[in-house]
């Protein structure tokens, strides 16, 4: 968030799965990036290397969890993560 902004991190059950959001008021991201996001080296960023995002889904992947992203350009984007509570 370039000019700073709230960042929202909530928590949930819902249907046997823990719900892990995180919510920003930045730039947001385009959509035609955003199926990109969670590709290892993809970076829009100037000094970015591409591996935060990628690695965060693989690490969701190993627990047999779920992520999605929900963005709209000009005010945030929002990750939620769903794991299954065992």
């Amino acid at each position: 968030m370039p000019n700073g902004g709230l960042l929202k991190i909530s928590t949930s059950l819902q249907n046997g799965c823990l719900k892990l959001s995180v919510q920003d008021e930045g730039v947001g991201i385009p959509p035609e990036n955003r199926e990109r996001v969670f590709n290892l080296y993809y970076t829009t960023k100037e000094n970015g290397s591409g591996i935060g995002l990628a690695t965060v889904f693989k690490v969701v992947q190993l627990h047999n969890g779920e992520i999605e992203v929900d963005s709209e350009v000009g005010k945030g984007t929002t990750f939620t993560l769903k794991f299954p509570v065992v």
